[in-house]
C-alpha cells in the first residue's frame, strides 16, 4: 500500500508551487556513508540503515550540498567511488520536475570512475524554457540499468512505463511518480516526505533515528556552521548536467577553504 504523500498545510505559501527536495541512496553501511559525508562537509540528514540502503537528504536541494560548492551528483560519484557501490540521486523541483541519476562502482574491470547509469529528467524544458524542446520525459530508457543496479531487474518494464509517462502538471505531482519509482526499485520511500524534516517523517524514520550534519558536523556546532555555510551555498548553484566537477578533497588543510 502506497503511503500518503504529505503536502504543505493550506496556509503554506509554498503550496501553490510545490516542494523541492533531493536525496541520495547508497547501497552501503551507514557508518561508512556518514564518515564520507562528514569528510565532505555535507549539510543535511542521514537516515537509518534500511536493508542494504541508506538515504541522505540535502538541506538545500537546489544549491551546493557540501564543501567546495559540491553538487549532490558529485557527492554521489564520490560515495560510489570510495565505497565501490551503487548510488542513486533523486531530485524534485517544485513538484513539477523529477531528476534521477545513478552510478555503479561494483564492476571489477579496473574502471577508474564509477559507471554512469544515465540521467533522467521528467521535463527537459525546465533546463531550456526558451528552446524548442519537447516536454516529454527524457531518459526513461535508462530504467533497466537502474533496476539492474538496485537488484530488481524484474521491475525494468514497469519502471520504464512510469518514467516515460507524461504527467498532467495540473493534477499530478512528480512526488507521485517518484514514490512509484522508489517502490519499484525497493528504495526508502520517505524521501517524498522530506519537507517534514527535521521532525519525524511520516511513513519514515523518527527524529531520533536521523543524524543531522551541518557542514559535516553534528550537534549544536553543526547547526551553527550549517546556517552560516547555507547562506553561501544557496548562491553557489552547481551547473546542470552529470559531468562531475573536480574530486572532493577532504584533507584537513583544505577543510577551511572548502567549508563553503
Amino acid at each position: 500500500m502506497t503511503p500518503p504523500i504529505v503536502g504543505p498545510p493550506p496556509d503554506d505559501p509554498s503550496a501553490a508551487q510545490g516542494h523541492s527536495y533531493a536525496g541520495l541512496f547508497a547501497n552501503a553501511d551507514r557508518d561508512s556513508v556518514l564518515q564520507i559525508l562528514a569528510d565532505c562537509r555535507f549539510t543535511g540528514w542521514l537516515g537509518p540503515q534500511e536493508d542494504a540502503w541508506v538515504l541522505a537528504v540535502a538541506e538545500q536541494p537546489e544549491g551546493a550540498v557540501a564543501g567546495g560548492g559540491t553538487a549532490l551528483t558529485t557527492l554521489a560519484v564520490e560515495l560510489a567511488r570510495e565505497l565501490d557501490t551503487v548510488v542513486l540521486v533523486a531530485q524534485v523541483e517544485r513538484d513539477r520536475v523529477l531528476r534521477l541519476d545513478g552510478w555503479n562502482a561494483t564492476d571489477d574491470d579496473d574502471r577508474e570512475e564509477p559507471e554512469h547509469l544515465g540521467s533522467y529528467v521528467s521535463d527537459p524544458t525546465a533546463d531550456a524554457p526558451d528552446d524548442d524542446i519537447s516536454p516529454e520525459p527524457f531518459g526513461s530508457w535508462f530504467a533497466p540499468a537502474y533496476a539492474e543496479a538496485c537488484g530488481v531487474p524484474q521491475a525494468a518494464d514497469e519502471l520504464t512505463e512510469v518514467l516515460a509517462e507524461e504527467l498532467d502538471p495540473d493534477s499530478v505531482f512528480e512526488s507521485e511518480r517518484l514514490d512509484s519509482v522508489l517502490r519499484l526499485l525497493d528504495l526508502p520511500r520517505w524521501l517524498i516526505s522530506a519537507q517534514s524534516l527535521p521532525g519525524d517523517v511520516p511513513a519514515g524514520p523518527r527524529r531520533a533515528e536521523l543524524t543531522r550534519l551541518g557542514a559535516g558536523r553534528e550537534g549544536v556546532p553543526g547547526r551553527v556552521v550549517g546556517v552560516l555555510t547555507g547562506v553561501v551555498r544557496k548562491r553557489r548553484r552547481p551547473p546542470r548536467g552529470s559531468e562531475p566537477p573536480r574530486p572532493i578533497d577532504p584533507t584537513p588543510e583544505h577543510a577551511e577553504r572548502d567549508l563553503w
